[in-house]
């Protein structure tokens, strides 16, 4: 005859703690996939404005433009001003940061 004794097997509190563990386990895995989805959207957003900068500022390059101006890029607003010298200074907005570009570029007829 058998004795209960030789029963082998998990108690509830065993299960319980690895239950949690796995919760846990679980919830910080998906706490991650968020975070990493927002720093790729941030990135991609950055790469649109540094994007739309560079097109701007190959436009004015190539028109030799005087004065300042606002364009609308796609979804990137690029606001732009030249200096005496001939030095241009382009700026865009990404979520809470100004990106600027700053260059000498010829201007005019020079």
């Amino acid at each position: 005859m058998r004795h209960r004794d030789a029963v082998r097997g998990f108690t509830l509190v065993e299960v319980v703690v690895a239950l949690v563990v796995l919760q846990v386990a679980v919830l910080a895995t998906g706490s991650t996939l968020l975070l990493a989805s927002r720093t790729l959207r941030g990135a991609v957003e950055r790469e649109r404005s540094v994007a739309a900068l560079a097109w701007v500022h190959d436009s004015l390059s190539v028109a030799r433009a005087v004065g300042a101006g606002r364009a609308l890029v796609g979804r990137t607003v690029v606001e732009w001003r030249v200096a005496g010298g001939g030095m241009m200074t382009l700026e865009t907005v990404v979520g809470t940061d100004t990106l600027r570009l700053e260059a000498v570029v010829r201007v005019g007829g020079q």
